[in-house]
């Protein structure tokens, strides 16, 4: 069976829950991305890892915001969406004590043990939040631009015009964002916030790059690409030689750095899983179910919360 065949087979056995959020890239409709556990954030101290997730479509493991151990797998549900499947984005403080995200287009934040769910923006169209290396304020993209705010929701400020997916150099200094170049292709680029001045960083022509992350010492940056009829993948563009190449072939999507800057977790897209990949030697493990929710494995490790947080 090829590997069109094998993706249909596991769409269609998921026909009854509901949209698995898919993405389609081509006109065939047939290459697909999984968006059901997505878009992780590793912890500062490495132990955990928080991502959204789909759940099962049921009451017992609903939508929304979840951590599970790095080590351990286990996982535990802080935040219930009710069943939007629209949390995205989540991004821990530098102290680890809170997780700031976008649940249907507002920023929220929750405490890392799941507690004090705080709303911050209201109206929608907010998305990509981040903090910046003080954890004094919080960075997102709002129709088409970037702004600020502090983390208590105070104080909004314009940071950037025409730039999307921004995320904070460890320096405090600058920001990498995607801007559109001179033929309008959006590009990873490097916005200084003392003048104002842009380093564009890559040169590729492809349709979609999304979800920017710079690495801990602030010379990498991970990257997901989209190109209509292939797979999406991860690329990693070196901010000093501006040299770019993909790190995960044909399977990544929405990627993240551990502290070190050794592994990176991201989605894959074909079962919706994810995945730890060790940069050294190239190898990697699943560490959440996707597709795959219901398991004797997997079951065992789901870590059941008596207190709901539905925004």
């Amino acid at each position: 069976m090829s590997s069109c065949c094998r993706l249909f087979v596991i769409l269609a056995c998921v026909a009854a829950l509901a949209s698995c959020g898919d993405k389609s890239a081509g006109p065939d409709d047939q290459i697909k991305v999984i968006l059901y556990d997505r878009e992780p954030d590793w912890s500062p101290d490495g132990q955990w890892i928080a991502y959204a997730s789909k759940g099962d479509g049921t009451p017992r493991v609903p939508s929304g915001l979840y951590t599970v151990g790095v080590a351990n797998k286990k996982r535990y549900q802080l935040v219930d969406d009710g069943r939007s499947n629209d949390l995205h984005s989540p991004r821990w403080s530098p102290d680890g004590d809170w997780i700031v995200m976008s649940i249907r287009g507002d920023i929220y934040k929750v405490r890392g043990v799941g507690r004090d769910l705080t709303r911050l923006t209201t109206g929608g169209g907010h998305h990509n939040p981040g903090w910046s290396p003080d954890g004094e304020r919080i960075i997102f993209d709002y129709a088409g631009d970037v702004y600020s705010m502090n983390a208590d929701g105070d104080s909004l400020t314009l940071v950037v015009a025409e730039a999307e997916s921004p995320d904070w150099f460890p320096d405090g200094k600058h920001l990498a964002v995607l801007m559109p170049d001179d033929l309008n292709n959006l590009q990873v680029a490097c916005y200084s916030l003392s003048d104002g001045s842009v380093e564009f960083l890559t040169s590729q022509s492809a349709d979609t790059k999304e979800i920017l992350r710079v690495s801990p010492d602030g010379t990498r940056i991970l990257y997901t690409v989209e190109i209509p009829n292939v797979q999406p993948s991860l690329w990693v563009v070196d901010v000093a030689s501006h040299a770019f190449e993909t790190i995960t072939g044909s399977e990544g999507y929405s990627g993240t750095w551990s502290p070190e800057g050794c592994r990176i977790a991201y989605n894959y897209p074909v079962n919706g899983a994810i995945y730890v990949r060790n940069l050294k030697g190239n190898t990697r493990y699943q560490i959440t179910p996707g597709l795959a929710i219901h398991s004797p494995e997997w079951d065992s490790l789901l870590i059941e919360i008596d207190d709901d947080f539905i925004p």
